[in-house]
């Protein structure tokens, strides 16, 4: 019995890209109940401290230091102007290939939340310069406190909201604060275009990436409750976080965003319609292991 608890306490522990794992066989409320979660996030924020101590002292004198500064104190930062004119140019040929109707062998195409959705993996596509990537991986490194990263993706990412929009609204479980995961981890949006508060664009709960007793309080008890693997949803979040702002990302064009997404975040409300396109990027690193 004792040795079942131990592979059932590891698993979990192991189990970094989903809040528990789905499977039936095993019993996870017992282990929910004593605080399972709750350890699993002290020990994987402890850990990401402890690592970035490890990586700053040898990147102090290089401007990423400042920048993942600034993620640690609000839960983001935003580069400005960071595609250059020839990678704007190969992203525009990539959409007009896919609008062409020829897209890309490793194209993700499918519906979802009453929503059309297009991802397609340009990390090695020699469309962002090696350069600019090595700079985000730069910050990702320190901020996640890893000495080096390898699953630092880069999307092509377009979406198309149903024609009916009252479906897209209530379907769309983005429109809710949550957070990702129970860990540090980065997400990035960079819009081609300025969009307006109308359009729909990336929120975010300044400060909401914090570990305060609030948050833990929250944690908890949600884990009691959870009904999938996804990320918790909380649209009470802002009274998680009382004194915070939210952070709305509009009027932002060619700028990527970067967050911890652990922290409360949403999609904005969208009222216009049509098609978008969106730089995306994904960092999720193991919080429990230092890669060197």
């Amino acid at each position: 019995m004792i040795l079942k608890q131990k592979l059932i306490f590891f698993k979990l522990i192991e189990n970094y890209n989903k809040f528990y794992s789905q499977n039936d066989k095993f019993n996870y409320g017992f282990f929910r109940f004593l605080g399972l979660h709750i350890l699993r996030i002290l020990i994987s924020h402890l850990r990401t401290k402890f690592g970035r101590l490890l990586v700053y002292e040898k990147n102090k004198e290089f401007e990423d230091f400042y920048k993942c500064n600034s993620i640690i104190k609000n839960g983001y930062v935003t580069l400005d102007n960071f595609l250059g004119d020839e990678e704007s140019k190969r992203l525009s040929n990539l959409i007009s290939s896919i609008e062409g109707g020829n897209p890309p062998e490793n194209s993700q195409i499918f519906d979802q939340d009453g929503a059309s959705y297009v991802f397609v993996d340009i990390t090695k596509m020699s469309i962002v310069d090696d350069a600019k990537q090595e700079a985000v991986n730069t910050i990702c490194r320190q901020y996640l406190g890893q000495k080096s990263i390898s699953n630092l993706r880069f999307w092509l990412h377009g979406v198309e909201d149903a024609k009916n929009s009252s479906q897209s609204t209530n379907a769309d479980i983005n429109l809710v604060w949550h957070t990702d995961t129970f860990h540090p981890t980065l997400k990035g949006f960079l819009y081609l275009k300025p969009l307006a508060k109308e359009d729909g664009p990336f929120e975010f709960c300044s400060g909401g990436h914090r570990l305060t007793l609030r948050r833990i309080f929250f944690e908890y008890f949600s884990s009691l409750r959870f009904k999938s693997s996804q990320g918790f949803r909380a649209p009470n979040a802002l009274k998680i976080y009382p004194n915070t702002e939210v952070q709305t990302f509009s009027n932002l064009g060619n700028s990527l965003i970067i967050a911890d997404t652990f922290g409360f975040h949403r999609r904005g409300e969208r009222t216009t319609k049509g098609k978008r396109y969106s730089l995306h990027i994904s960092c999720r690193t193991n919080p429990f292991v230092y890669s060197v």
